[in-house]
């Protein structure tokens, strides 16, 4: 049989960029939600007196937000940590030909002739 090998840095790199894009929306609605919300003890006694069952909607809407940001988080630093893993010759490779590039730049910016 011919196994093919399954290549993860696609999967990696996109869920990536994806987790980045939940990150802003979550990092942003935390922001508003966060200002929005009036002390939780004033909206105990708005809901108590008005029998309002939605005056806690934002602040459980806030915990519900802050829950996925974090756990996004989580698998934002593994996902990050196996995308070095999985590009580390090319990480090393960009070292080396950054090193070079580096020599070059500082040798011909020595060797500055003037007119």
């Amino acid at each position: 049989m011919n196994k093919k090998k399954t290549n993860v840095r696609p999967f990696v790199s996109v869920s990536l960029f994806c987790m980045v894009i939940v990150f802003l929306i979550t990092a942003v609605m935390i922001e508003v939600l966060d200002h929005a919300i009036i002390d939780p003890e004033v909206l105990l006694e708005i809901s108590m007196n008005n029998g309002n069952q939605f005056a806690y909607f934002p602040a459980r809407l806030l915990y519900i937000v802050k829950r996925i940001h974090v756990i996004i988080g989580y698998f934002f630093l593994v996902l990050s940590l196996l995308h070095i893993v999985k590009n580390w010759k090319a990480l090393m490779g960009y070292m080396k030909r950054g090193k070079k590039a580096d020599s070059y730049v500082s040798s011909s910016s020595l060797s500055v002739s003037r007119p």
